[in-house]
């Protein structure tokens, strides 16, 4: 004969088992709900993209700041339509660097904040022109882009009276516009009754290698 105890017993275990079904059965909807496709980003790549965004974006700021992004774009040569020190790459009637980060110290300094950190980078540079298009150049070549790469921009003002430079950063003594007043650059002249020569904007394209 079963005691009051032996029900209660029985009661409780019935219980405990129609909570577990319970709280399976809620995880079972739960999980349903949940739509995971093979083409959404994740968060974390989503934040290893800003964190790339970020470094290259502060990188291009603090080189605009202390004139390193303005002299790296200046060592031209205007006789073999180049950039010095750069034997590479051949493209839109200039020379540029080809899996090789250009001279220094533009080059140890993104060797040392990109490379060296396993991020691959591009930079192009983007002539302002007086029919409002831009002349884009490459600059720097490091590959093709992944899906996840990203792009900050730096301008950088040019005058006439600015010098090119030597692939050692030296001054040439060549000024952007000569006594003739030819350009002596692959960007033109957008204001001739102005010192102001162009507009360069630097675009740096950095992805995980």
């Amino acid at each position: 004969m079963k005691t009051i105890d032996d029900n209660k017993g029985q009661l409780h275990t019935l219980e405990g088992f129609t909570a577990a079904f319970m709280i399976l059965l809620a995880m079972f909807f739960a999980f349903q709900s949940v739509s995971i496709t093979p083409t959404s980003s994740s968060t974390a790549s989503q934040e290893v993209e800003t964190q790339n965004y970020v470094l290259a974006d502060d990188v291009l700021v603090a080189l605009a700041e202390n004139g390193t992004l303005k002299e790296a774009i200046l060592k031209w040569d205007a006789d073999g339509r180049e950039f010095e020190g750069s034997p590479s790459g051949d493209h839109n009637d200039a020379r540029y660097y080809l899996g090789t980060s250009p001279p220094e110290p533009l080059g140890d300094i993104l060797q040392e904040t990109l490379l060296d950190r396993g991020i691959a980078y591009n930079i192009d540079l983007a002539c302002d022109r007086t029919d409002d298009n831009s002349r884009v150049r490459e600059f720097v070549d490091f590959g093709e882009p992944s899906k996840h790469a990203v792009t900050a921009t730096q301008r950088v003002i040019l005058y006439e009276d600015d010098e090119l430079r030597e692939e050692d950063g030296s001054l040439k003594d060549e000024r952007l516009v000569d006594e003739d007043g030819s350009p002596q650059y692959f960007c033109e002249n957008v204001s001739e009754d102005s010192d102001l020569y162009n507009v360069v904007e630097v675009r740096i394209t950095a992805w995980r290698m």
